[in-house]
């Protein structure tokens, strides 16, 4: 016979895989997604490119800006950030290995104001 706190386990065990399971379906819908947006986006510009070149537009056409590796880094100031990066929960990179409440967005050089820009060549 299954005792209560048995019951109990079992119970939670089952809800935890069933968390565990809509989580692989909301990455499955994600993936869907981002390749049909994929498919899209080569329709409209008429050109195939890489995998990752590919990803990265179909995520941009979702909102998301993408910041990448051995790319230059600059606080909006303009000044150049050279220290270690992490992202935050909306996947923005911050200055810092971890979050600390001295953390502070950055961006590349494109998205700099013409001011900030101006400093960031100039160094």
């Amino acid at each position: 016979m299954v005792q209560p706190e048995q019951r109990q386990r079992l119970g939670r065990l089952q809800d935890w895989q069933a968390m565990r399971q809509e989580v692989q379906n909301q990455k499955q819908t994600r993936i869907s997604r981002l390749s049909a947006n994929n498919g899209a986006m080569q329709k409209q510009v008429g050109q195939v490119g890489s995998k990752a070149q590919d990803i990265c537009k179909a995520r941009k056409l979702e909102g998301q800006e993408i910041m990448a590796k051995g790319v230059k880094h600059y606080f909006k100031n303009g000044k150049e950030h050279t220290g270690a990066t992490h992202k935050d929960a909306k996947g923005r990179v911050m200055s810092g290995a971890r979050h600390t409440a001295s953390s502070k967005y950055l961006v590349h050089l494109k998205d700099l104001s013409p001011t900030a820009k101006k400093r960031a060549k100039k160094a």
